[in-house]
């Protein structure tokens, strides 16, 4: 007479069996999200395809240091005359400051001083990885205190330009900086992880409704 085996038996056999190939399985995705969020937070930089001397555009190579000690490059772009408005313009994620010359063309041709800056982990920045909004914001501060103590520049009335990472630092420090009267932002975001959820969606190259939520 065959012997019946107990369920708790059948349940280890079966747990021991299958347990390892999940517990891989799990391994492997978080491998992989995990490599795929590095390549999200350490973007390609995307080489300049243009310089201000293509637009005649006097840009001038000045430096500055944000919160956390970061060191930021960019352009300044001085006016024609002197008391008036200073712009930020801030490329987005993937971008880099030549992406904004033409805008700045056309900034200039109405007098106004410009400061043309990339995005952590973005064209020639020296912080190479990105945080997605997090410092950004911080970053966009101090950016706007450089501009301010430009000589010739009116103190009390600036404009920001960004894009997606750029345009969410850019509403931040609108709300809590009085200087800034003029705002321009494309393709803002409340969340940081929406931003992410949308880069991992091109990076996995699906709609993945788990990252929707």
């Amino acid at each position: 007479m065959r012997r019946k085996v107990p369920a708790q038996v059948r349940l280890k056999k079966f747990l021991w069996v299958v347990l390892p190939g999940v517990l891989i399985l799990l391994a492997g995705l978080a491998v992989f999200l995990g490599l795929s969020v590095y390549r999200i937070t350490h973007p390609a930089p995307a080489q300049e395809s243009a310089n201000p001397s293509l637009f005649l555009l006097p840009a001038q190579d000045v430096r500055w240091t944000s919160t956390d000690g970061t060191e930021f490059a960019g352009w300044w772009i001085a006016g024609a005359s002197d008391n008036a408005p200073g712009i930020i313009l801030a490329p987005g994620y993937g971008m880099n400051r030549a992406d904004a010359l033409s805008l700045a063309l056309l900034l200039r041709e109405n007098g106004f001083h410009l400061l043309i800056y990339e995005q952590r982990g973005c064209g020639a920045a020296t912080e190479r990885k990105s945080t997605l909004g997090l410092l950004e914001t911080d970053d966009m501060q101090a950016a706007l205190d450089f501009l301010l103590a430009r000589p010739g520049v009116n103190r009390e009335r600036a404009g920001i330009w960004g894009v997606d990472i750029g345009a969410r630092a850019a509403l931040m420090v609108g709300a809590a900086r009085s200087q800034v009267r003029a705002i321009a932002a494309d393709s803002p975001y409340d969340r940081i992880f929406d931003f992410l959820a949308v880069k991992m969606r091109e990076e996995l190259g699906s709609d993945n409704r788990l990252l929707a939520l």
